[in-house]
Order: C-alpha cells, then sequence, then structure tokens
C-alpha cells in the first residue's frame, strides 16, 4: 500500500513502554535493578525512534488556498506546572481520548520531525494512557540513536579515505 495509506499502529512500543513502566512501578528490590530499568528504558527508546506518530492538528483560517490566509496548527497540552508538551499518540484510538475527530485531524510524523517542530519543553506519548513523558535528556538518546548510524557511517567512510590516501603515499614513496 502507499504509506498515505497504511494505519498508524505502533504494539512494538506500546509493549515496550507498558513493560518500562510495569517495572518502574514494581516495588522490590534486587540486583542489577538499576541495569534492568536501562536496558528496558533504551528498547523503548528505540521503539520511540522507528516509530511513526500521530500528531493532532487543524487549519485555521478560510480552508481557501490563498497563501497566509490558512494556518495549521499543532496542538500542545499543559501538565498541572504549566509546562507545555506536544502531544503525540501511537494510534487512532489514543488519539481519539482527547481529540475529537470532528473537531481534530492528524499528521503522521517521525519522532524527529516531532522533535523539529516541538516548541515546549517536551513531548508526551499518548498522554490520556501511558503517558511516556520525553524530555530533554530522553530527546538527546533519541537524537543519538536517530543520528548514530549516521556517524557510524561517516567515521567509517573517513578511515576509508585515509586508508586510501595512505597508500596513495606509499605508492607514490
Amino acid at each position: 500500500k502507499p504509506e498515505a495509506q497504511i494505519p498508524v499502529i505502533n504494539p512494538a512500543l506500546r509493549t515496550r513502554m507498558l513493560d518500562f513502566f510495569g517495572e518502574v512501578r514494581w516495588k522490590v528490590s534486587y540486583d542489577k535493578r538499576t541495569e534492568v530499568l536501562q536496558t528496558k528504558e533504551q528498547a523503548m527508546l528505540a521503539e520511540v525512534a522507528k516509530s511513526r506518530l500521530l500528531v493532532p492538528m487543524r487549519c485555521e483560517g478560510t480552508m481557501q488556498k490563498k497563501p497566509g490566509e490558512n494556518q495549521l496548527l499543532l496542538a500542545a497540552i499543559k501538565n498541572t506546572a504549566g509546562e507545555s508538551y506536544t502531544p503525540v499518540f501511537t494510534d487512532i484510538t489514543e488519539f481519539a481520548k482527547l481529540y475529537p475527530m470532528k473537531e481534530w485531524g492528524a499528521t503522521v510524523m517521525t519522532i524527529r520531525d516531532v522533535i523539529n517542530v516541538n516548541k515546549g519543553v517536551g513531548i508526551a506519548v499518548n498522554p490520556a494512557g501511558e503517558n511516556l513523558v520525553l524530555k530533554e535528556r530522553a530527546i538527546t538518546a533519541i537524537r543519538e540513536l536517530l543520528d548514530g548510524p549516521k556517524e557510524q557511517e561517516r567515521a567509517q567512510e573517513d578511515m576509508e579515505q585515509e586508508g586510501t590516501e595512505q597508500e596513495d603515499t606509499k605508492q607514490k614513496a
């Protein structure tokens, strides 16, 4: 199917969130609990990095095709401390818990896109469900997951380039 027709569902992400939160909320102490929590958190963030998410939006204006008259607005939510977050959803069921489809549309974004348009202090995944709150530390970790392969490829290319230059120098000598 064309990508626009593929429904947004993220069962692996939901499973990882539930697994992580279950471990965090489990009131028990055991050896290596810290390592287990870190491993589960990393697995969850890796799923966030791979996910396609629904972001609530609506059009303000006349809906005419005149430049400057229409403005697409992305939703924002606030916590009790007044901090603003960009809400994102793993699927339409979670989306509909907060945003009626008659009033709100949705756009599909990767987490990289959401990070780039985020205007708050963080991102809230399924705020009426699991409520995974991503702030600066988690967003940095996700960026590293997203950029990691590119950095490794660049480093490999640099090493190959240096090797080629050294071979050229040896042949000239």
